[in-house]
């Protein structure tokens, strides 16, 4: 955790949360209690959250690609002549990837119940961070691939 002037600063980094700073005001049992009212369960802090060392994480999408080594200036990695190219068009097709990942969730009975005891946010998040859970990062990514491979397929062959 940060600590600056002895004030404790976690940056959410995961969840509906995701890039909120939050004030540390407390810790009641097994929960950290945020000056906004929000709350986690201390446990899940390194999972979920990250300390504040200067500027917060941000988290809005940009357009340069670069490579960030932690404090050090950010370089810009070399584009093809043809990713140049796609990005300067000015009129695209919209199209979609369709797909299906089978993942367990609970049922409606068991998230009801959970949303009446806990806070919503907090039942949204660690749901949402038990379905990632099931997804290995390898294997979505050759999912997607598949399916690019396919959209192009059928998109540019003659």
């Amino acid at each position: 955790m940060s600590t600056e002037e002895g004030v404790v600063q976690l940056q959410w980094i995961k969840g509906d949360k995701q890039g909120n700073v939050e004030i540390v005001d407390d810790t009641v049992d097994n929960w950290t209690v945020f000056k906004s009212g929000n709350r986690i369960d201390t446990s899940l802090i390194n999972e979920f959250m990250a300390p504040v060392n200067g500027e917060p994480l941000d988290f809005s999408p940009t357009k340069t690609v670069s490579k960030t080594v932690s404090r050090s200036p950010k370089k810009e990695v070399k584009k093809s002549p043809i990713r140049l190219l796609f990005e300067k068009q000015k009129e695209f097709e919209k199209d979609s990837l369709c797909i299906e990942i089978p993942i367990e969730i609970p049922k409606n009975a068991i998230y009801d119940l959970l949303t009446s005891t806990f806070d919503g946010d907090e039942v949204r998040v660690e749901l949402e961070s038990f379905i990632l859970d099931q997804i290995p990062n390898n294997e979505l990514n050759s999912i997607i691939k598949g399916f690019i491979s396919e959209l192009i397929q059928s998109k540019y062959s003659s």
